[in-house]
């Protein structure tokens, strides 16, 4: 897996933020060109009719409680091919070049501006359809955007930076396989080796992340809300300093549209792709035809893959024990004994807060929820 980041110009990202529609397109465009890449890649291999498959996070924030509307791509990297007897092989590509992902950009620009979409597209004042719908969103997302206030007697102006130094110059870091193209930004450092599922598994908990964690937001003696960023800046920046109206201001726009849906599938791993079910086997049992069969294991799914004669694969969804859940998500095994380690029998769960609270309180034990975990920071130093 390869994970394949395209970020869009100030402006283009105030219109992502409330047309999904629009967003669709851009990320459509950037579909086919990841697409064409892989294809064109697996042709010069000596593979014709390949197809390759993605998975989109669509993020709205940056690590500055900024509105940034971009594009988090995982694609599998390589192409699958049907061969004559009518299995599917899955062909890994080679590691793309600087030229490559350069390529990948300008044409996902050349696109969209002859689509009329690009950076200077909405230039118009008088046309802003948000505003028209809601003039107080508006000017939070344009102030979101730029990363400046767009309320109170600080409208106009960015936080306050704690760690800058406004004597630092100006560093351009040489990132391997990233371009920039007039304001687009593209980058595929990050990649997972075919295998490696508790990578992988952290790498998408990382492109689902909320905008932000609770620990990183500190109160201040005067009230202010002191934001750590992710990473230091290149200027020395560690925190910004908000007033809580500011904190407010900066996560409205961040709130998506209702109904619309910010993880799309596309290429082989689409819902109505007519090779997806073979290629999400997994090593559990299926039914087909009314028969329990054994789908193709995970190890020879990237193979050797052939549909059933009559289509009708139909894998069943992994259980996960709601014990399973609770480790994966607050890292606790929760059956483990704490006396001696073994592992415990679940007979039954008590799910009434009521309950819960008249149960630990005769238990003499404490009602806090604790700490939540640290958060998720980026699988590599070249993600964003």
């Amino acid at each position: 897996m390869r994970q394949w980041v395209l970020s869009v110009p100030h402006r283009l990202r105030y219109r992502l933020a409330y047309d999904h529609r629009l967003c669709r397109t851009v990320l459509g465009v950037f579909v086919r060109a990841l697409r064409s890449a892989y294809r064109r890649q697996a042709r010069r291999s000596g593979f014709a009719n390949g197809e390759t498959g993605m998975v989109t996070s669509v993020q709205r924030f940056g690590g500055s409680l900024n509105l940034h509307v971009h594009f988090h791509t995982l694609v599998l990297d390589g192409v699958f091919v049907r061969d004559a007897d009518g299995t599917l092989h899955f062909h890994p590509a080679p590691t793309p070049t600087d030229d490559d992902v350069r390529r990948v950009v300008r044409r996902v620009r050349r696109r969209l501006a002859q689509l009329g979409i690009g950076e200077v597209a909405g230039t118009d004042g008088d046309v802003d359809p948000l505003a028209d719908e809601s003039e107080a969103l508006a000017g939070l997302s344009r102030g979101s955007v730029l990363g400046r206030a767009a309320l109170g007697g600080r409208a106009g102006r960015g936080p306050l930076r704690i760690g800058a130094d406004p004597d630092t110059p100006w560093v351009d870091r040489d990132v391997p396989l990233h371009a920039h193209d007039s304001g687009f930004d593209l980058h595929a450092t990050v990649h997972v080796a075919a295998g490696d599922r508790g990578r992988l598994a952290e790498l998408c908990r990382y492109l689902c992340r909320p905008p932000f964690a609770q620990h990183r937001l500190r109160k201040l003696i005067d009230g202010r809300i002191a934001v750590a960023l992710q990473r230091p800046w290149a200027d020395g920046t560690t925190h910004l300093v908000f007033t809580p109206m500011e904190v407010l201001a900066r996560l409205v726009p961040l709130v998506p549209r209702p109904r619309i849906n910010l993880l799309i599938y596309h290429g082989v791993l689409a819902p109505n792709a007519p090779w997806r079910r073979v290629v999400v086997a997994r090593e559990e049992e299926s039914s087909v035809a009314g028969s329990v069969v054994a789908a193709t294991p995970p190890s020879a799914a990237t193979d050797a893959m052939a549909l059933p004669d009559d289509g009708c694969l139909r894998i069943r969804p992994r259980y996960r024990s709601w014990a399973e859940l609770m480790r994966r998500a607050f890292d606790t095994d929760v059956l483990a004994c704490p006396r001696c380690g073994e592992r415990m029998i679940l007979l039954a769960t008590i799910e009434d807060p009521a309950v819960i609270r008249r149960i630990l309180a005769h238990l003499g034990l404490s009602l806090d929820t604790g700490d939540p975990l640290p958060e998720r920071g980026p699988p590599e130093p070249g993600d964003r």
